[in-house]
């Protein structure tokens, strides 16, 4: 297989964690960027060396056509390479001719790592897991639970540490709420120490970005775990939740027990609870039910847990992908073992 190639597009600003949407196999047909560059302010195409490394590993050709000078650009700490790349479209003979030596050798990217690619045509479950995947969030392999299980996979959220990836989160939440906009009411977005803080923060600016006339004065709050005794005191920072109707917001539901806290913080500061969103649905039983930990904090608590990505999507995407059969069987015997049946929500 050739090297890819890119279609000419230009890109305002600098960008890092570049991703590719694409559904060929010898070219990609849009390139997005991540987080901008903070030291770009005008328009520049392709300025970050961290895109030049990205394209190189996908095998991605491009051509350096023109260098573009950025006035008050310092390019510290990497961070911002003021030779500007344009990239040509890949259908042209003069693109595949003139790519660069070190792009011309990379191997090409494999079949499965092209369809995880994220593209156009993603919603944004489909997405989220994609990106879990190729950025090593969502793993596969033998993993040992707290509840003692042996999981073929694990999910470990705490890998969003990244501006990119934190910004993606939010958008994931955002979109979720957006779509259940009828279903959820609510005034707050409340995130549970330590996890659920972040993912407060981000999903309550991604909502005002997205819709900046209906969620300007959203509030988010967060807990500590210990009371503090001085300075401005208490255990709640951020909005208020006196009178308010308050969505928890959390990575995922394993037993039940930060949730069940974090509604009793609620109460106890004269909130009202109205539902939670996790990110990750896992679907499968608690060690002493045949319910799953979501379905039984739904049944305690009258209300509605809803997740941005299921067990089920994960392995739905798995059997479109060659090269991940052996995954997909361990999956299946453990969802055969230990699953629920699976509820849309």
């Amino acid at each position: 297989m050739p090297p890819l190639t890119c279609d000419g597009i230009g890109i305002g600003g600098g960008f890092k964690d570049f991703i590719c949407l694409s559904d060929s196999r010898d070219h990609i047909s849009v390139i997005e960027g991540g987080r901008p560059d903070p030291c770009v302010d005008v328009p520049q195409a392709w300025a970050c060396g961290e895109g030049e490394e990205f394209s190189s590993r996908l095998g991605v050709g491009w051509h350096k056509l023109s260098r573009l000078s950025e006035p008050g650009c310092t390019g510290k700490n990497g961070a911002c390479d003021v030779s500007g790349y344009h990239l040509i479209p890949s259908r042209t003979k003069q693109s595949k001719q003139m790519a660069t030596e070190e792009t011309k050798h990379s191997p090409p990217a494999s079949d499965s790592k092209l369809a995880l690619l994220p593209t156009a045509e993603d919603n944004y479950s489909t997405r989220l897991i994609k990106t879990s995947i190729t950025h090593g969030i969502l793993k596969f392999g033998a993993f040992e639970l707290k509840s003692g299980r042996r999981s073929p996979y694990f999910y470990n959220s705490g890998l969003f540490n990244t501006g990119f990836l934190l910004n993606l989160l939010g958008l994931s939440y955002a979109s979720k709420i957006i779509e259940l906009k009828d279903q959820l009411k609510f005034d707050v977005i409340f995130g549970p120490a330590y996890k659920g803080i972040p993912i407060a923060s981000i999903t309550a600016a991604e909502l005002n970005r997205l819709d900046p006339l209906k969620y300007d004065s959203l509030g988010f709050s967060f807990d500590r775990k210990e009371a503090k005794t001085h300075g401005e005191g208490g255990s709640i920072i951020g909005s208020p939740l006196k009178g308010k109707r308050v969505l928890v917001v959390d990575d995922v539901i394993t037993a039940g027990t930060a949730i069940r806290q974090s509604i009793r913080t609620i109460e106890q500061h004269g909130g009202h609870f109205v539902g939670v969103l996790v990110n990750l649905d896992r679907q499968e039983k608690s060690n002493d039910s045949e319910l799953s930990a979501i379905e039984i904090v739904e049944a305690e608590f009258k209300t509605k847990v809803y997740s941005i990505i299921k067990l089920s999507q994960i392995i739905d995407l798995l059997k479109s992908i060659d090269g991940y059969q052996y995954e997909l069987l361990q999956m299946e015997n453990y969802r055969k073992q230990w699953g629920i049946q699976p509820a849309q929500k």
